[in-house]
């Protein structure tokens, strides 16, 4: 059973209120970065989907 550890929650919860707290200094930025992120991310799931098709082809071989 893993032990709770409340220094990881408070390392989240600081890191989620400085997210906010730039969110609502910065909205349009943070509306930005946010849709980089999630371009990227689509882009890394992409390649990873695209090499396991190469290594499920390559290995049916």
């Amino acid at each position: 059973m893993a032990t709770y550890d409340p220094v990881q929650e408070l390392e989240i919860t600081e890191r989620s209120w400085q997210a906010m707290a730039r969110e609502a200094r910065q909205p349009h930025n943070e509306l930005h970065r946010r849709i980089i992120d999630a371009r990227n991310q689509a882009r890394y799931d992409g390649t990873d989907a695209l090499l396991r098709r190469i290594t499920a082809t390559l290995s049916a071989a």
